[in-house]
């Protein structure tokens, strides 16, 4: 694997008993959401990793992208990400992501 990156904007704790280990869960929700939890993520949360890493300031946007990236050029990122991640994972709290971890293959 590549690259191991985290993304986010506020940090979090989250118990064992939220964590979502299993790839073969995509309806899986927490008991109570109101809670940190983790979960997998794939192309439907496009929009949500869109929206994360959009909500950067130009700063985090520098030390992300290594430039104060565009809006678009973010949403491209966001697209391009979550069709090439071999695994991504999103952290929420209180239903909204708040952060994100990401493998992607290696380029031979």
């Amino acid at each position: 694997m590549e690259e191991n990156y985290a993304e986010g904007t506020d940090p979090v704790c989250t118990a064992p008993s939220v964590i979502e280990l299993g790839a073969g869960s995509a309806s899986w929700r927490p008991v109570n959401e109101t809670r940190p939890y983790i979960m997998r993520l794939g192309s439907k949360h496009e929009a949500l990793l869109s929206a994360l890493l959009c909500g950067l300031d130009e700063s985090s946007r520098i030390n992300r992208f290594s430039h104060a990236a565009s809006n678009a050029r973010v949403r491209s990122y966001a697209k391009e990400a979550v069709a090439r991640a071999a695994y991504m994972a999103g952290a929420f709290d209180a239903g909204r992501l708040i952060g994100v971890v990401d493998e992607r293959p290696t380029a031979e």
